[in-house]
């Protein structure tokens, strides 16, 4: 994709394959779709609002505390730091809010609750595993299975961002939160 000549200023978005099972939590493609679209609107929506609390704009292309060669072009991708990955887990955080008013509210769908979490859980985890290793993974692939039970948003953005923060420590990173 080309994300600089097509983005939310252009008012573009970019939707994975909905039909791919690893695209998903969901074998259904009607139910992969909506939540695919409500989420990149949720980005959308919320942009703006994560870059005036954590300035800059922000990097979701790196791994934590390492370089890593991105796939496609085999260039060099420069670590992301402390504020990045914690501005990424708000980011995902406030994404998945905005994405369950949108289908509510634009929609006119019911979220369930224990859905809703277990949703979150999976975007959740697929941005800790993006921050750590540098790549976007699917989550399932990696054996986890979302719940929606045990805790709340909040508490899951604050358990991200802890595992975050423990990793900067380990790897005796800046522990700025913000740029």
């Amino acid at each position: 994709p080309d994300f600089n000549r097509y983005n939310y200023s252009t008012r573009d978005i970019w939707i994975y394959q909905p039909w791919s099972l690893e695209a998903a939590s969901s074998p259904s493609p009607g139910y992969t779709l909506l939540w695919e679209i409500s989420h990149e609107l949720g980005h959308a929506v919320t942009n703006d609002e994560i870059t005036r609390k954590y300035g800059g704009q922000g990097r979701r292309q790196g791994a934590l505390g390492r370089e890593t060669v991105h796939l496609n072009r085999k260039d060099v991708v420069r670590h992301l730091t402390l504020a990045d990955a914690i501005r990424a887990i708000e980011w995902e955080h406030q994404t998945t809010l905005a994405q369950k008013r949108i289908i509510e509210v634009e929609y006119g769908l019911n979220v369930r609750e224990e859905v809703f979490l277990a949703e979150y859980q999976y975007n959740v985890a697929g941005s800790v595993i993006r921050i750590l290793s540098g790549n976007f993974a699917i989550p399932a692939l990696l054996g986890i299975v979302p719940t929606g039970k045990g805790y709340s948003a909040e508490q899951m953005n604050e358990l991200a961002k802890d595992i975050c923060r423990n990793a900067a420590q380990e790897m005796h990173l800046s522990l700025a939160e913000r740029y």
